[in-house]
């Protein structure tokens, strides 16, 4: 399968609004208060330029000190109310942008949970994944620049309507007396082309700077990925391998590249950047020349009083700082466009696998019957079939255990029958019912799996026993028993309210590979399904604590249906029926004497090949009591 991008066209409006829209399904103020904050932020400036100019025309004027008084107290109280209002809606802004990253975070947990398992498994979605994150750690594009530049785009249109509504007057005066109508046009004209000119050298440089950032922070990408998942100089459990293989020199080698690459890379985006500002500053001091000169002339004419000079001066400055900061910032925005919209594709990549609505039928007998009907599996993006043309029936309470080479097709059927993937050809039915047409969730209710690569976490040992955080102690401790691993528990400080690992921890238990699997059992014994499956439940245990489990097998699983899949076939005698995988088919089934007993069959040779281990060097005769 490919990740195909969304049915939006990726570009400039329907993309960002795409973004808006999910900012808003996240947090639904995030946007306001973006608005109201920049709003509030760009008020002070507008109120403090006016103002003064009513008071510096007053003092040139009548000079009326209750005039002037009011004026001043005017000015430091509208400011006062707006700084405060402003750093409220601020307060609010940073409180949600808080709050929208832990729902991202959250959001990405769930979308991961409900993502079907093929995409789990799909390695280019996880790159997709990846660059999700590699995007935001080095240069914030994304979801997260979006955010950061429409706050500056809506400061820009404020500032924008603000400066046009101060400094209509002055057009209209203008217009109205002005007897040089050449001198009142050009100078305006000369101004609007000055900052078309500024706003297109300012997003061409813009362009061109993220451009250099980019590609500085491509060749940073391999080393993080280095320095943060392979080496994992923070994770204690890799802590051992390090010191005992003297990897510090690989941590030293990584730090020199990633130090060379940074220091040319910062020199290479300075130079840039220097680079660009020589006609950025030439083109501003002409605009402000020009301003300066378009508002005294007309002074000098005697349109406006003296403190109109600074009232208008001040508002078309900071008309034309709006344009070349929004310009700048929406150059921003046109820049992040793929990375937002890879960020948005991600959350729109759809789940291919049917949700039935049937109900299960609840069997309190436990009576499931769950048959292949000549099924195939191709993992998405090959053309290769890993399992080919299965047909076979598990039958209520059977015992079945399958073996196989590795690659053969074991692991794989489980996934189909736990409907991780859905059969490329043919069908899956339980109780004479096609599995797709089963609600997903109660249809994965019946079903405790152990799968070879289990995940213990580190909660507490009843949580991770119960899946849970309610735990049913008694239920627990007898999962734990049946599991072989009662005699830990009772060395454990706290029982089942004792950690696993340091991670959160400091009490944090350390516990074996053995150990971690017979948790793993109970977990699978404790969720009491009417259907187990055991995938190389033993393989970290050793040879006493394998014996052991594999004794009272019958007694942990009971009467329920099991499949136990292993490449020890000594560990397969107690199970009433054994199926034999090799390339992706089912080439053999039956009981371990009917299989033994074709000596031109792949069991015979597994077996035999296996055997000798069996009996050399068998000290303890524990091997001859487990193939016996």
């Amino acid at each position: 399968m490919t990740v195909t991008k969304s049915e939006h066209k990726d570009n400039f409006i329907s993309t960002n609004i795409r973004g808006i829209k999910l900012v808003f399904k996240w947090r639904k103020w995030l946007i306001p208060s973006i608005i109201l904050s920049a709003l509030f932020g760009s008020l002070s400036p507008y109120v403090t330029i006016y103002m003064s100019a009513e008071i510096l025309n007053e003092l040139a004027g009548a000079k009326n000190i209750q005039r002037l008084t009011f004026l001043v107290l005017f000015t430091v109280i509208a400011n006062l109310l707006i700084v405060i209002i402003g750093r409220l809606f601020n307060k609010l802004k940073e409180y949600e942008r808080q709050m929208f990253a832990n729902d991202e975070s959250r959001m990405f947990t769930e979308f991961g949970f409900n993502m079907d398992y093929e995409h789990l498994e799909n390695p280019e979605i996880r790159k997709y994944r990846r660059k999700i994150d590699e995007n935001k750690q080095m240069n914030l594009f994304g979801i997260w620049e979006l955010l950061h530049s429409f706050q500056y785009v809506a400061e820009g249109i404020i500032q924008i309507i603000l400066s046009v509504c101060f400094t209509s007057s002055l057009f209209v005066l203008i217009f109205m007396q002005s007897k040089d109508m050449f001198g009142a046009v050009i100078f305006p004209i000369a101004i609007v082309l000055l900052v078309a000119l500024s706003i297109f050298i300012s997003m061409k440089n813009s362009k061109k700077l993220s451009k250099l950032g980019d590609d500085i922070t491509d060749t940073q990408v391999e080393l993080n990925r280095l320095g943060g998942g392979i080496l994992g100089e923070d994770d204690y459990h890799t802590g051992k391998y390090v010191r005992l293989y003297n990897m510090l020199i690989i941590f030293q080698k990584y730090r020199e590249q990633s130090i060379k690459i940074l220091t040319n890379g910062n020199k290479r985006y300075w130079f840039g950047w220097r680079n660009t500002q020589i006609p950025d500053q030439i083109i501003s001091q002409g605009l402000n020349f020009t301003i300066y000169a378009f508002v005294c002339l007309n002074a000098v004419r005697g349109l406006f009083a003296i403190g109109g000079v600074i009232k208008y001066i001040g508002f078309i400055s900071m008309l034309v700082n709006a344009f070349k900061g929004m310009s700048a910032h929406i150059a921003l925005l046109k820049m992040n466009i793929p990375f937002l919209a890879h960020y948005l594709n991600f959350f729109e990549i759809e789940n291919k696998m049917y949700q039935g609505t049937l109900p299960i039928e609840k069997c309190n007998d436990n009576e499931y019957e769950f048959e292949f009907h000549n099924v195939s599996l191709k993992y998405p993006g090959s053309e290769r079939y890993v399992l080919k043309n299965l047909s076979m029936k598990l039958r209520i309470g059977q015992k079945l255990a399958v073996v196989g080479m590795n690659g053969s097709g074991k692991t794989t059927m489980i996934k189909l029958l736990c409907r991780m993937y859905d059969p490329s050809d043919g069908e899956i039915t339980l109780n004479g019912i096609d599995v797709k047409k089963y609600d997903y969730d109660e249809y994965m209710s019946i079903f405790s799996v152990v799968f070879q690569d289990f995940k213990l976490f580190s909660f507490t040992l009843g949580q991770n026993v119960a899946a849970s955080v309610d735990v049913d102690g008694q239920k627990a401790e007898k999962c734990l028993s049946m599991a072989g691993l009662s005699e830990r528990l009772q060395s454990m400080p706290k029982g089942l309210e004792t950690p696993l690992y340091k991670d959160f921890d400091d009490d944090g238990v350390e516990i074996s590979g053995g150990e971690a699997q017979k948790i793993a059992l109970a977990r699978a014994l404790y969720k009491d399904a009417p259907f187990i499956v055991l995938d190389e439940p033993t393989a970290a245990l050793d040879p006493i604590a394998e014996f052991e489990v594999y004794s009272k097998f019958n007694e942990i699983v009971g009467g329920k249906t099991a499949i136990y899949i292993s490449h020890r076939l000594s560990s397969c005698r107690f199970c009433d029926d054994i199926a034999v995988f090799h390339e992706g088919e089912l080439i053999q089934r039956g009981s371990h004497d009917v299989l033994i007993a074709d000596e031109g069959g792949k069991y015979y040779e597994l077996w035999n090949a296996q055997a000798q281990y069996y009996n050399e060097n068998n000290e303890t005769g524990l091997s001859d009591r487990m193939i016996q």
